[in-house]
């Protein structure tokens, strides 16, 4: 799985730079002059910057909503942790509880059988 995130970055970023060297090539063999050549240059960087800027969000936008998720499952478990925590512990007086009670009819037998 994470050999698969791995190639996937590598590709974006080769598919990134592909796009990038074939517009610069495409824009350096195109017959115009170098005025309109350097405009044609920085239009396209600035998509391409915006392209990267966009996907950033959206990678940032998914990312934390992978992290929002995770919180909420983290207290989902650790509330069921707690409740099961709170019933062993009931559970656990319950029976010290009975045991006193059995502890405390013996000892009554045991007197009465005395007298």
């Amino acid at each position: 799985m994470l050999d698969g995130k791995k190639n996937s970055k590598y590709f974006i970023g080769a598919l990134l730079t592909g796009g990038v060297i074939g517009s610069l090539a495409g824009l350096l063999f195109a017959p115009k002059s170098g005025k309109e050549l350097r405009k044609d240059i920085s239009d396209k960087v600035s998509g391409i910057l915006e392209d990267t800027i966009e996907m950033l969000e959206n990678a940032r936008s998914k990312a934390s909503g992978m992290i929002s998720d995770a919180k909420k499952k983290a207290e989902e478990i650790i509330d069921d942790g707690i409740k099961k925590l709170g019933s062993l512990t009931h559970g656990a007086e319950d029976l010290v509880q009975n045991g006193k009670d059995m502890i405390e009819e013996g000892v009554s037998k045991v007197k009465k059988a005395v007298k």
